[in-house]
């Protein structure tokens, strides 16, 4: 399988588990922890008296996740977790952003050595008007 293709398998999830976890949120889907087993438990937005034990690695035990592999309950869990896996273009979105963040910040620390220096920005308005000869 060529890498294009395994990028657009890899987007067309992403944007799966995005639209089940905003459909789950729309319905009133709500993820629970059980704190004494820990175990995550999400409640149906079809029937208020049910809740479906739901799992990062494992999936959800309800209908929908056993017959097609995914669900609400499940794209929500991840979701809140943080875990929906990046696509390639969002994680080289996040390295240019990272290497502008870096960037920002060893500018901002030389523009504080040159402040603290003396050789800062003119600290009035009559002396930034004034031309060096």
């Amino acid at each position: 399988m060529s890498t294009e293709a395994r990028a657009r398998i890899e987007t067309q999830r992403r944007e799966d588990l995005d639209r089940l976890a905003r459909q789950a949120e729309r319905a009133g889907v709500r993820i629970l922890v059980d704190r004494r087993r820990g175990q995550h438990v999400a409640t149906s937005a079809s029937d208020p008296a049910v809740c479906y034990l739901v799992d990062a690695d494992a999936g959800c035990s309800c209908l929908g996740f056993t017959s097609a592999g995914k669900c609400q309950h499940h794209s929500l869990l991840l979701a809140e977790l943080g875990l929906i896996p990046e696509t390639a273009e969002e994680r080289s979105a996040a390295l240019a952003q990272d290497a502008c963040d870096e960037a920002d910040a060893a500018y901002e620390v030389a523009m504080d050595g040159v402040i603290a220096s003396g050789r800062g920005w003119p600290s009035a308005p009559a002396e930034a008007g004034r031309i060096a000869a």
